[in-house]
């Protein structure tokens, strides 16, 4: 065996034994049963706040395709300022652009107060939803004529364990390889640890290496980046409870039961991928006789392009497939907004935009970010500006002008050093101040500012190199 082969194996056999001692986990209901299950899934990795007397903030979660949702609650931690004025305050929520729910927060010497409040089902969408917290914090007294115009202490702090619980029962598996597929990258699969890829004890080069192949292709689609996708030996106990299992083997190293569900097929020159179901566990088999074959067919799952469009249970890997995984696009112009975007109220407003890449693709040098806007123009100029943020980190402002209010415009380049990976979120925050404001009751309507259609981001990616094996001394794959 040469230097790549030791290589190879060792890699997988480090995997394989570092995750052996994790499966002892509690069974899990089988994937697409009718029973009822609860993702929890928080909406920032750090605390934020809602500053000044008028200001809001965007948060996402995401919903599964396959998953079909009974109740989703959202949850708001948060502590207000003490000297909140609680009858005068209120704070909003809104789910994709409709308000649901409003609440006075409490004052109080807790560390955090709870707010848990369930959301009407049709205002969900399948996939990105984006909430929406509008914060009305006042701190003066009903008898004062004038607002004072410093806004230090009008603030309510959301803490980082603030989310949404989402009650869901999964749609049972359908016999495509398209449906396997996003089953196993699932978020609820990979968070519960309820998916694996397994391969024969006594692994062979060429297993290892297809084995190897398919596990990249999951995980550039893992959008959980805290869990990562195990590997198993073939054994009854590991694989105990998993819900959707990829196997990775040569065909004479195939336990019979897999081969029986297979039924007659020539793998002598070719391979096989099907979507098997043995008892209650759904099983995506990968096999050949072949090993240069076994190989390709590990290649074929690499390339989750080809394997969203496979919507049959079976695909033959012959000499003749294509199964090479096409350049990544690394230039496109991505529109922030199809029909644009209005941001009503005084003080601060934003909206964000939450952009998807896959998980080993990262922001690259020369990517910026246009914003076509317009506002009103009864603002007070002096003060009033506009903010562009990657993440909630700011990348850019611009002072707004009422010479430009009815077309302007904001290009900025995104910093290399943010380092962005995967999904993230674009927030466009608008500061809108008014003339002598303090002495004027807020409206919801004025003022305003508009995002239009023509708001592009220019985005530029490249990949993570440190995940991919050219990185390392010796190659890991060809």
């Amino acid at each position: 065996m040469n230097k790549r082969w030791i290589v190879v194996g060792m890699t997988c056999l480090s995997l394989l034994f570092g995750q052996l001692g994790q499966a002892s986990a509690a069974v899990a209901p089988a994937m697409g049963s009718a029973q009822l299950s609860t993702y929890e899934e928080t909406f920032s990795s750090a605390d934020t706040s809602l500053s000044g007397i008028m200001s809001s903030r965007q948060f996402n979660f995401q919903t599964e395709e396959y998953w079909k949702v009974d109740e989703v609650k959202i949850h708001v931690d948060y502590k207000a300022s003490p000297l909140t004025k609680r009858e005068r305050s209120s704070v909003t929520l809104s789910l994709n652009g409709k308000k649901f729910h409003s609440f006075r927060p409490d004052v109080s010497d807790d560390p955090k107060r709870r707010l848990t409040v369930s959301v009407p089902k049709e205002l969900l969408v399948k996939g990105n939803n984006t909430l929406t917290i509008e914060g009305y914090i006042v701190t003066t007294d009903a008898n004062q004529i004038c607002m004072p115009s410093e806004k230090r202490d009008n603030w309510l702090q959301l803490f980082a364990t603030a989310g949404a619980s989402i009650r869901y029962t999964s749609e049972a598996i359908k016999p495509s390889i398209r449906d396997f597929n996003r089953h196993f990258i699932g978020m609820d699969t990979v968070s519960d640890e309820r998916n694996a890829l397994a391969i024969p004890k006594s692994s062979k080069p060429a297993e290892l290496e297809a084995a190897v192949y398919a596990l990249s292709g999951f995980a550039k689609q893992n959008r959980l980046k805290q869990k990562q996708i195990p590997m198993y030996a073939f054994d009854a106990d590991a694989l105990k409870g998993k819900t959707a299992v990829v196997a990775v083997a040569l065909y004479d190293q195939l336990p019979a039961a897999w081969k029986s569900e297979l039924g007659n097929v020539d793998v002598a020159q070719a391979a096989v991928i099907r979507v098997i179901r043995t008892g209650t566990q759904p099983t995506l088999v990968v096999t050949s006789q072949d090993p240069t074959m076994l190989v390709k067919a590990g290649r074929l799952l690499a390339n989750q392009e080809l394997v969203k469009q496979l919507d049959g249970d079976t695909k033959m890997v012959s000499g003749d497939t294509d199964v090479a995984t096409p350049e990544v696009t690394i230039s496109k112009d991505m529109k922030l907004t199809d029909n644009g975007d209005k941001l009503k109220g005084w003080m601060h407003q934003e909206k964000s935009y939450f952009i998807s890449l896959p998980a080993n693709r990262t922001i690259a040098e020369a990517s910026k970010i246009h914003l076509d806007m317009r506002y009103a123009t009864n603002l007070d100029f002096d003060r009033s500006m506009v903010t562009v943020l990657i993440n909630n980190t700011p990348i850019g402002s611009k002072k707004l002008n009422m010479d430009l209010a009815n077309k302007d415009t904001l290009t900025l380049p995104i910093p290399k050093n943010l380092d962005v990976t995967g999904n993230f979120t674009v927030t466009v925050a608008f500061d809108l101040e008014l003339r002598n404001v303090v002495c004027m009751e807020p409206q919801d309507e004025m003022p305003w500012a508009f995002i239009t259609k023509d708001s592009v981001l220019q985005l530029k990616t490249k990949d993570k190199t440190e995940l991919l094996f050219d990185s390392y001394p010796n190659p890991f794959l060809r």
